[in-house]
């Protein structure tokens, strides 16, 4: 048997000197769980000096790619707003005009960050790579590479690009679609707030647990899948990425802890 056979249930990680309690069956509490995985990978990188070295590199490449896709957003928002509706409006419309022009920001902002997140993972996926594989070893008390997957290292990176590369044109298909529910006045900004975070987080998280899920052997099927079943754990983890959007500096940590939560939950969920 494979590790793409494995049925991504919920199993307790037993093995090594780590054993994790039962992931709660509850979906608020699964979701908080993921959540409070971002807390423990901060806890551990602060805690580890091996683990801060492997996490520099990412947090270096995050930075960059941050700047370079807030200036985007900016200037992204500020095109949006003036091509759909270029003159402010008088009278009672100009209430409809500024819950787009909030929601069209909150909107291009929110799938920039995403965006950032995704680019970052697949630019910093050597370094990340060699972060989750140290966790790994801490967690589970061992000092050898798993030998599941039969991928060179080049073979990994290049299907790293891969997964990034699909997970763009999926969330440039959101903001179509986001954009599509802004035609219902005032409730289809909403809608689609929520409809982009949603998604979002989802993409976010199946993206940040591939440095484990490749290294044991998991297709991107079978990585969907794992996500797919354990929906309220990785929107857990995912909105928990997205929220470090609203803190200053704290957002270019948000790679190497997002690939150490991932760990955390990619082992919980498979040994």
């Amino acid at each position: 048997m494979t590790s793409s056979d494995v049925s991504p249930s919920l199993i307790n990680a037993s093995a090594g000197p780590t054993a994790w309690p039962p992931i709660p069956k509850s979906a608020f509490s699964a979701f908080l769980l993921g959540f409070s995985l971002l807390g423990k990978s901060l806890a551990m990188l602060l805690k580890e000096p091996k683990l801060r070295r492997h996490a520099l590199w990412p947090i270096l490449i995050s930075t960059i790619v941050f700047c370079i896709m807030t200036l985007a957003a900016i200037f992204g928002t500020i095109a949006a707003i003036h091509a759909i509706w270029p003159e402010p409006p008088t009278g009672w419309l100009l209430i409809f005009y500024w819950v787009f022009v909030i929601t069209t920001a909150l909107l291009v902002g929110l799938l920039a960050y995403a965006l950032f997140l995704v680019a970052s993972a697949a630019a910093s996926s050597i370094f990340s790579e060699r972060l989750s594989e140290e966790l790994e070893h801490m967690l589970m008390g061992t000092t050898a590479t798993p030998s599941s997957s039969s991928q060179s290292f080049f073979g990994a990176f290049l299907d790293s690009v891969k997964g990034s590369l699909s997970s763009l044109l999926r969330l440039l298909l959101i903001a179509l679609a986001s954009l599509a529910l802004h035609l219902v006045p005032v409730l289809g900004s909403v809608l689609s707030l929520f409809f982009t975070w949603s998604a979002g987080a989802y993409f976010i998280s199946q993206e940040l647990i591939d440095a484990t899920a490749q290294r044991h052997g998991y297709s991107p099927a079978a990585r969907r899948k794992l996500v797919l079943s354990n929906k309220a754990l990785f929107l857990g983890m995912g909105s928990g990425l997205l929220l470090l959007a609203l803190l200053p500096l704290a957002n270019f940590l948000t790679v190497p802890l997002g690939v150490m939560a991932g760990t955390q939950a990619f082992l919980r969920l498979t040994r």
